[in-house]
């Protein structure tokens, strides 16, 4: 439905989407402008911090916030896209050339365009390289936060890194899509596949620097009220809405000690709830059981095509940070959604392999941008494949083999 209403408006108005991101980032840069004005968190007085701390959980809503409509065109123009294109392309391998390189945004990620910028200050001369190294920690404080907490990286995690990257290369831009002219159709899509996946990748940007600022306020609340940040990473936006002092926190202590070890959070129409771990872990036993209902088998696994091409090599599954260090030149990773703390093992795989995502996601943007094959979606890989396991991803068939 939501898909169907956006394609109805661009009909109307080809500059709908851009207006609507234009909203966005307008609305995010007024969180932006408000992190960085007020006075740190730490000489904020009780009142001031219940208001910062209200602040960043907005933040932190609306960092996805009316984004949420790129997922929709991840899914349903990726189709619509491929259907048509079949029409014009019969030929597999061509087709996968012409439709990766149609889809493919023509900026860099956020991951690509930082190391860019590191590179450019390799380049700079001695005495520059402290004021801007300054001004790029400023810029990509947040780049390895996760969906677990943050991590706030200062100047020498960037030094470190200055010293390990060289001048970066210019690569040779693929222009196959420019070779080939399609149907206003299939052009008209593949622009808004291509908008749809770059804003996807900058609405990921903004929720790991929500996750920074709540981080940095939760630090504070944890040092006032004694009481750790662990805990406080457990609350749900209901329970943040009856704080109104410090002291509120501590009577959800007990509480948020038992949501700790496992936890379901379920939103819907009706509101927001929590349930205890048995919960979730029989509907995550029933989820699984449709998904190995629905043609999928333990020695064929199937998902969407983020990248072409093919890979054999062992599995690592990584469900941690402590995990990727494990990951090997010529591993396959494999993972439920990849995160930006993934990269150094992402440019050791011979093949990404997830659980979640579409087309427009970042294990896709990462995959064409490093050109290695990628299966996404799976929904049951990291429950059915084991590090060590020898695998074969024939990502130009979405397919996924056990070998050995």
């Amino acid at each position: 439905k939501i898909w169907e209403e956006i394609e109805n408006r661009q009909k109307v108005d080809k500059n709908y989407l851009k207006e609507v991101k234009k909203k966005y980032l307008s609305e995010f840069a007024d969180y932006e402008n408000f992190f960085n004005k007020s006075a740190s968190v730490e000489k904020l007085d009780d009142d001031a911090l219940i208001r910062y701390f209200k602040k960043c959980c907005q933040a932190q809503i609306d960092s996805v916030g009316i984004a949420h409509i790129v997922d929709a065109i991840g899914i349903n123009a990726d189709e619509e896209l491929k259907n048509l294109l079949r029409k014009e392309i019969v030929n597999e391998k061509e087709f996968n050339r012409y439709f990766f390189s149609l889809v493919s945004p023509r900026k860099l990620s956020f991951i690509a365009q930082e190391e860019a910028d590191l590179s450019r200050i390799v380049a700079l001369p001695k005495s520059q390289i402290t004021k801007a190294i300054q001004k790029h920690q400023k810029k990509y404080f947040w780049l390895q936060n996760s969906f677990i907490g943050a991590r706030q990286l200062d100047i020498n995690f960037f030094l470190k890194r200055l010293g390990k990257i060289g001048r970066k290369k210019k690569g040779k831009e693929d222009l196959l899509y420019a070779k080939k002219k399609f149907n206003s159709k299939i052009e008209n899509l593949a622009e808004i596949i291509r908008f749809s996946t770059s804003w996807q990748d900058e609405r990921k940007a903004k929720v790991l620097k929500a996750i920074g600022y709540f981080d940095s306020v939760l630090q504070e609340i944890s040092r006032r009220t004694k009481m750790s940040k662990k805990f406080l990473y457990c609350m749900g936006v209901k329970d943040s809405l009856k704080i109104n002092c410090p002291i509120d926190f501590l009577f959800l202590k007990n509480e948020l000690k038992k949501r700790l070890k496992e936890t379901f959070f379920l939103l819907n129409k009706q509101g927001e709830f929590n349930f205890p771990a048995n919960y979730y872990k029989k509907l995550s036993k029933k989820n699984y059981e449709k998904s190995a209902s629905s043609g999928q088998t333990t020695n064929d696994i199937r998902g969407v095509i983020a990248n072409g091409g093919t890979a054999i090599g062992p599995v690592i599954v990584c469900k941690s940070l402590a995990s990727i260090d494990k990951v090997k030149k010529g591993d396959i990773l494999v993972t439920s959604m990849t995160r930006p703390e993934f990269m150094p093992a992402l440019k050791k795989a011979a093949a990404i392999i997830t659980d979640e995502g579409g087309i427009t996601c970042h294990a896709a943007i990462i995959a064409r941008e490093l050109n290695i094959p990628a299966v996404i979606g799976t929904k049951i890989a990291t429950k059915v494949l084991r590090d060590g396991m020898i695998i074969e991803v024939r990502a130009n068939h979405g397919l996924v083999r056990i070998i050995k």
